[in-house]
């Protein structure tokens, strides 16, 4: 399979593509920010009761959560290892390495991008097509329209995403109109990179049989992309659950100087 990048400056906007060289995902990264697969010498500030884990700094106004079952010491300097990329307010996770050779905070090594999405089938490089900047403009987008009328509207909160599928100007059943969006959000949400806890809200009554079929068509979108996820089915309010792991930023997360790059 292939892939396409485009990098401004610092700045480098990945898209992994289908066999049809069409996008499945974009991911963003800079080479100041804290990526997956990135080492550090981090100080570790402090000890969180309860759980397997320390706040560590890595430079004078940076920290991140250092996942250790190990005992550490307050003051001690580690190597580390980032296993899951900053979200909101949330610091970015980091695994222990080794005892390093220096005790300076800072960035050891800096992770390839390619080989941290860890999917060996995005081998092949191409040219960057023009069209991949627009895709990526509306990818950033709350709204998506469906060519029936209706439309989409992601939402994003602290504690989860919500997805909302509005019948608006639609021109369709329902059935059709819900078939329609469970297959554009699940390619929204590899597309966006969307993770943790996404909830949909589809429309009109939603029995069992229903909703699994709207289930598999997530699930043959989900399946597209290598990172993790589970769909717990409908809720006793009839809403969707996904669960899909966090590694890497949503891209509205990591986008935030867009016309430089894409």
């Amino acid at each position: 399979m292939f892939y396409a990048q485009k990098t401004f400056l610092s700045e480098t906007c990945v898209a992994l593509l289908d066999n049809q060289k069409r996008p499945i995902i974009y991911y963003w990264t800079r080479q100041e920010d804290v990526n997956l697969g990135d080492e550090y010498v981090c100080k570790i500030t402090q000890k969180m009761p309860f759980i397997h884990g320390y706040f560590a700094q890595i430079d004078h106004n940076r920290n991140l959560f250092v996942e250790s079952k190990k005992s550490l010491e307050i003051g001690q300097f580690m190597r580390v290892v980032i296993t899951k990329e900053q979200r909101l307010d949330k610091v970015p996770q980091a695994k222990v390495l080794s005892a390093p050779s220096t005790h300076e905070t800072g960035l050891v090594k800096k992770g390839n991008l390619l080989q941290s999405i860890n999917d060996s089938t995005f081998t092949e490089q191409v040219a960057w097509n023009e069209s991949f900047d627009e895709d990526v403009s509306e990818s950033l987008n709350s709204l998506v329209f469906l060519e029936c009328g209706a439309r989409i509207i992601f939402e994003q909160t602290h504690a989860f995403y919500s997805i909302d599928v509005d019948s608006a100007n639609c021109t369709t059943d329902i059935l059709t109109l819900n078939q329609l969006a469970a297959i554009r959000i699940g390619q929204e949400i590899v597309k966006r990179n969307l993770s943790g806890n996404i909830i949909i809200d589809f429309m009109g009554h939603k029995d069992r049989q229903y909703m699994a079929q709207l289930k598999q068509l997530l699930a043959n979108e989900l399946q597209k992309d290598p990172t993790p996820y589970r769909i717990f089915g409908a809720t006793s309010m009839g809403n969707m659950e996904i669960r899909r792991d966090r590694t890497r930023m949503s891209l509205s997360g990591a986008s935030r100087t867009l016309p430089a790059v894409c």
